[in-house]
């Protein structure tokens, strides 16, 4: 029977018909909005403030059984899996206006609990013929299967026949008959996620059903039949349904259990259904399926699938082809995902109004836990390297969807990363305040993953249940977890602020409005508890809901809009997730606002209907097929539209240009190293080699490729002749700078010898000079031309810092090979003029030779004394400067810049005016937030590097501040492992004993004090990227950028104005993908353009806005006038990637009103670029814009030697633009707008 619009429960019962706006009078209303309930008259009476849920007494819900532990059951097996507890749903079954309760509960007998008023539920299931006795229910879904309008029942089983009880119900009586086989979908199997959406857009609802997998009853045999055909084994059937076969180190068959295939089924028609799973596209290899999202990853409209399987089983993210089949694509899509992959949840998480995707694993939440539970996981990584694309990482994830096909990954930048054993994970707007939160049921039946108790892959398990190991094992009971979404890229932590922080064994949870007051309240199934059914208080606490009920809307769009301005999208797909079945209502909470001023359906196929000015505190029900009330809208969400985008990527080289890493193993040489060292490249510099004033580009070649050079052709490029860098081909290029070296007026070429893939002072390390013989040839320069420093180094800059007339060169020294953390010697390289250079005196530069790591090197002129300072990043330490003594040596004045506290993991630098005061402020590059990493004030990340085991050899050390349990005084910790530890360092095996000693330990209780304070000591304070704003005398204040840029480390950055709108912006190339395996590649941005406010603030451009998602490991970036239309074209150089070149879009909205600017100098011999010089733009009521010629900067990267502007929206005819030459010589030139675009200046 189709469900009533009425509820008569609720008190206020007034019913609005909603009527369209400057509509002529409709014919019937398109709405129905029923008053919800004030939640104050409601039953049993709770006070309004404390915690915002309550867990209500089963003594009052009568919901006072529970599923026990019961160690005599026949299927006792299955308490060891995803299905110990079954599963709860909601909806309303009869149609009376109130919710209903059904419990799959595994070993019991099922519970259908009809609930008779708000808070009181008697269990019908066996009258109801529901209840099942002695079948295992792993799931149940509450859905309307055969579009009769109300909800029908599906019910998966292990190794049983799934049930379909098909509802013919009225208020107050129920009824169902079973009709699965007639039907269809009475698979017998390991069912576990009935996942229902109308996937194909025909008005049924469709299904996917993930299946676990079979646990064999009486455990493994002794002996499993196998064939073996040309070497490849499989198991024989039946065991094929419980086991697969690989071969071991031995070559001797190795057999672990299996996981099973899933299956998707289309309805045709009246709930009838077809298996499409292998024609529509499903993988047919088996897995163990734990969840299953609908979700909308490039934003089409149509549902597209993301599967989340455990254990080596990986992922799967199906793209909808809107032709009844779909591609597998999350190798595309994503750069990562979890690798035990659990519950999963929709939500439109930022509110831009696209959705986005939270998946959960299991990676624990206090130090104890993780290291207890971190065992050696060396062959299962190797594993899933094999498998190739997506990699997995040991923690949740959070998809943000940007519109393009491609997410960004922010789990970490969220603070939800880490979760503990989560199970179910459920999305919604819990506090009322439009934003959408985030609750996770955690805990399992036994504490499977303790290292220390983990059962040996043996003989000794033939003929055993997995169950039979862990019968006297202890329970594994976790809290909860509830998180708030502050609506600023991070939740906080409200799990036992909001009365959710049940430490229980809990599975399975729905949310619902059980009291109609209109919040979300919340059931959670717990094993060998009574089920925690909590009511929320939001609505006590003075805030506004509505609910919105789309009968028949399955996959429907829902978007409110407030007086405010602010958007809350939500799209109805109840049957996400792990064992999650809601109740089929969207709920949107509206804070203090009173009314809806807009809201927008779009339905299955991308019609939109739009009502305007809707009241708040109601249940507002759209009636199917009736559009009168209402007008045409626009479907929610940004739309994708090229010709918004800021860049539109080029061509490029064909084929492309690409430097590929050879293999190296950093970790067989320091086997505790953070990350590798040997793919820090490529670099890049652009300049103007061959003189007809167009750049030439040339790419660093890591060990075993050269140098290569290329010429563009507007966005594409044509290979030149690299023959001269062939025999340094087995250096590693770090730095490539072009500079006049010897004074010809030519282009040069410098490149700086790094890497670690030798020996420390092997000649491989020599940096080089390649002097320019014109028409595009270069020879090395004479012997005895560069000093003979075989230091592993990175960066180059130049500039005539003494202002003798040429240019000199600084080299970063990176690392000693095999030595990390050690740096390597840097050099101050004094030219003579005519291309010989010699190290500064060390009476000079007293600092740079053993500096440290360094990353990049700026010459800028920070304190405003017209003399260029050098300003250095590194890997642990602050950005440091050097004040230049005119001409006459440096001092360091680090500290008294402000800059000695934040130290860091710094890897770039760029520098230009961001606030319009006429002095050069900076950027620079680090990790971000969005790692396992974290600091906070007195807690630093940590380095030790020393005799740390006693053998006389130093080791490496990574240590955190904290608590073992989060619940006693901090004290020095381990940040890696017992295993990979001990395996570095065998004597703690025997000093340890077990994984959970070291988890216990301090770092002094494992490494003992003394060797401790031996041994040198590396921290960093500071991992956010961050704006450095200059006072215009040398002293700096520093903020972070914004949140999003936070989202995954920062190599390469460009400053320069890429809309022309006279204020600077700024590009950062992201991601580092050499962390050592436990941690993880750190891929989780796209790269990102952040247009400028002009007062030292950015506003991140999403790639709907700037048109660049970049994935990969994006390194250097440098910019260039490619096509010559006067605008800043943007190329990047991607550690095993090809080279990627974008194109500004001059036509695009952001920019077609605003004129650039481009400025180049023509400077001495010596310096024919002017390489330092500052070059200041006044435009009639517009402030001053600012910036400086560089050589090097970024991440080992050079842009062309050209300065950006923009007219922006000033009417004014001409600019004037004031050149502060290297010299201190100053010139003053007079530009129309014309003459602006492509402007050559000289003295």
């Amino acid at each position: 029977m189709p469900r009533t619009p009425l509820l008569p429960h609720l008190s206020a019962m007034a019913l609005l018909s909603v009527m369209p706006c400057a509509l002529a009078e409709p014919e019937a209303p398109a709405w129905q909005a029923t008053a919800l309930s004030t939640g104050l008259a409601a039953s049993p009476q709770v006070p309004a403030d404390g915690p915002l849920f309550v867990n209500l007494p089963p003594s009052t819900t009568g919901l006072d059984f529970r599923v026990p532990i019961d160690n005599t059951h026949p299927d006792r097996r299955l308490y060891y899996s995803a299905m110990a507890c079954g599963a709860t749903a909601s909806g309303d079954l009869d149609g009376d206006g109130l919710p209903e309760l059904f419990f799959a509960l595994g070993p019991v007998p099922n519970r259908l609990c009809h609930q008779t008023e708000p808070w009181h539920f008697t269990d019908i299931a066996e009258e109801t013929g529901l209840a099942l006795p002695g079948v295992w229910c792993t799931a149940a879904a509450l859905a309307d299967v055969d579009g009769d309008g109300d909800l029908d029942l599906y019910l998966c089983c292990h190794d049983s026949p799934n049930r379909l009880y098909i509802n013919s119900s009225t208020p107050g009586h129920f009824h169902f008959t079973e009709e699965a086989g007639a039907r269809g979908l009475d698979l017998a199997d390991g069912s576990l996620i009935p996942a229902f959406c109308d996937w194909d857009q025909d008005g049924d609802l469709d299904l996917f059903l993930g299946v676990n997998a079979l646990y064999h009853k009486g455990g493994r045999p002794a002996q499993i039949p196998i064939s073996n055909q040309g070497g490849i084994l499989t198991v024989l059937p039946p065991w094929d349904r419980f086991y697969t076969v690989t071969l071991n180190e031995r070559h001797e068959p190795k057999f672990t259990e299996t996981g099973r295939p899933n299956r998707l089924y289309r309805n045709e028609g009246g709930g009838r259904f077809t298996d499409v799973s292998r024609s529509a596209g499903i993988r047919p290899e088996p897995s163990h399926t734990n969840s299953a999202s609908w979700w909308d990853y490039d934003h089409d409209g149509w549902p597209d699938l993301y599967v989340a399987n455990d254990f080596l089983d990986r992922d799967e993210l199906y793209r909808n082809n809107r032709d009844g089949t779909f591609t597998e694509v999350a190798g595309d899509a994503l750069q990562h995902t979890p690798w035990f992959s659990m519950g999963s949840a929709v939500a439109d998480w930022n509110n831009d109004g696209m959705a986005d995707l939270f998946v959960a694993d299991m990676l624990p939440t206090t130090h104890f836990r993780e290291k207890v539970t971190m065992g050696d996981m060396g062959d299962q990584f190797n594993q899933m390297r094999a498998r190739g694309l997506p990699a997995q990482k040991m923690a949740n994830a959070l998809y943000l969807n940007t519109g393009t096909g491609l997410a960004l990954e922010a789990a970490f930048l969220h603070q939800v990363a880490r979760s503990d054993w989560t199970w179910s994970t459920q999305a919604a707007d819990f506090d009322g305040d439009g934003l959408t939160d985030l609750f996770c049921t955690t805990g399992h039946s036994r504490d499977f993953t303790n290292s220390d108790l983990l059962v040996p892959d043996s003989s000794a398990n033939d003929g055993k249940e997995a169950w039979d190991h862990f019968i006297t094992h202890p329970e594994l009971r976790e809290r909860n977890w509830a998180f708030r979404n502050t609506g600023k890229l991070a939740f906080e932590n409200v799990s036992a602020a909001w009365g959710l922080d049940l430490a229980a064994m809990s599975y399975s949870a729905t949310v619902a409005d059980l009291d109609r007051d209109g919040d979300q309240d919340l059931v959670v199934l717990n094993l060998d508890d009574p089920p925690a059914c909590y009511r929320n208080l939001s609505r006590e606490r003075g805030t506004h809901h509505v609910l919105v009920d789309l009968p028949g809307g399955s996959g429907a769009t829902v978007q409110v809009r407030l007086a405010s301005g602010r958007e809350t999208t939500s799209t109805l797909a109840p049957w996400n997730g792990y064992l999650q079945s809601n109740e089929p209502l969207l709920h949107f909470g509206l804070g203090a606002a009173t009314e809806i001023a807009r809201i927008s359906v779009t339905l299955p196929g991308g019609v939109t209907h739009v009502w305007e000015h809707l009241p708040a505190d109601s249940l507002i029900r759209f009636l199917p097929g009736v559009t009168n009330g209402s007008r045409k809208g626009e479907r929610p969400g940004p739309a994708l539209n090229p010709d918004a985008f800021w860049f539109a990527a080029a061509r490029g080289a064909s084929p492309p240009l690409l430097q590929p890493e050879r293999p190296y193993q950093d970790f067989l040489r320091q086997p505790l190293l953070p990350h590798q060292h040997s793919r820090l490249g490529p670099g890049l510099a652009l300049g103007d080699g061959d003189g007809d004033g167009r750049p030439e580009l040339a790419l660093g070649g890591p060990a075993g490729a050269s140098l290569r050079l290329a010429k563009p052709d507007g966005g594409t490029w044509t290979e030149l002749d690299s023959s001269a860098f062939q025999p340094d081909s087995e250096s590693e290029d770090m730095g490539v700078l072009w500079f006049d070296a010897e004074g010809d007026g030519d282009q040069d070429l410098f490149v700086v010898s790094g890497g670690v893939e030798c020996d420390p002072g092997a000649p491989t390390l020599q940096d080089r000079l390649y002097l320019n013989a014109g028409e595009g040839r270069f020879l090395p320069a004479p012997e005895g031309s560069v000093p003979a420093g075989l230091d592993s180094g990175s960066v180059a800059a130049a500039a005539d810092w003494d202002r003798d007339g040429d240019l000199d060169l600084f080299i970063g020294g990176r690392i000693v090979p095999g030595q990390y953390p050690l740096p390597a010697r840097s050099h101050l390289l004094v030219n003579d003029g005519r291309g010989h250079f010699q190290d500064l005196p060390d009476g000079s530069n007293p600092s740079f030779p053993h500096h440290g790591l360094v990353t990049s090197a700026l010459w800028t002129d920070a304190d405003g004394d017209g003399w260029a300072d050098l300003l250095l990043a590194q890997e642990w330490g602050p950005l440091c400067l050097f004040h230049n003594n005119q001409g006459r040596g440096f001092t360091d004045r680090t500290r008294d810049a402000g800059l000695a506290p934040h130290t860091g993991w710094w890897n770039s630098l760029a520098g230009r005016d961001l606030d319009g005061d006429g002095d050069i402020d900076y950027v620079a590059g680090n990790t971000g937030l969005n790692t396992k990493y974290k600091t906070a004030p007195g807690h630093p990340e940590l380095l030790f590097y020393g005799d740390l085991d006693g053998t006389g050899h130093p080791r490496i050390v990574e240590a955190k501040i904290g608590s073992p349990n989060g619940d006693a005084s901090d004290c020095l910790l381990p940040r890696r492992g017992f295993s990979c530890s001990s395996q570095a360092m065998p004597f703690l095996r025997q000093k340890m004993g077990t994984f959970t000693n070291f988890a216990s330990s301090s770092l002094e209780q494992i490494y003992t004090p003394e060797r401790l304070a031996k041994a040198r000591r590396f921290e960093a304070s500071t991992l956010e990227s961050a704006v450095f704003l200059n006072d215009g005398e040398g002293h700096f204040t520093v903020h972070p950028l914004p949140r999003l840029a936070q989202i995954s480390p920062v190599f390469g950055v460009v400053l320069t104005d890429f809309n022309a709108d006279g204020r600077t912006d700024c590009f950062l190339a992201q991601n580092f993908f050499s962390p050592q395996q436990e941690t993880g590649a750190m891929d989780g941005g796209l790269s990102l353009l952040l247009e400028g406010a002009g007062d030292g603030t950015f506003q991140p451009l999403w790639p709907l806005q700037s048109g660049l998602a970049i994935p990969g490991d994006a390194k250097s970036a440098a910019v260039a006038d490619l096509n010559e239309d006067g605008r800043p074209d943007l190329v990047l150089g991607v550690n095993q990637g090809p080279l990627q070149t974008f194109l500004s879009r001059g036509i695009a909205p952001a920019m077609q009103d605003h004129s650039p600017i481009r400025v180049r100098l023509r400077g001495t011999r010596g310096n024919p670029t002017a390489i330092g010089a500052r070059v200041t733009v006044h435009i009639a009521g517009m402030p001053d814009q600012t910036a400086e010629i560089h050589a090097g900067g970024g991440y080992l990267s050079q842009d062309t030697p050209e300065l950006f502007f923009g007219f922006g929206s000033a009417v004014a005819p001409t600019c004037e633009v004031a050149v502060r030459w290297p010299d201190g010589a100053t010139t003053r030139h007079t530009l129309t707008r014309e003459a602006a675009v492509a402007a050559t200046l000289g003295r």
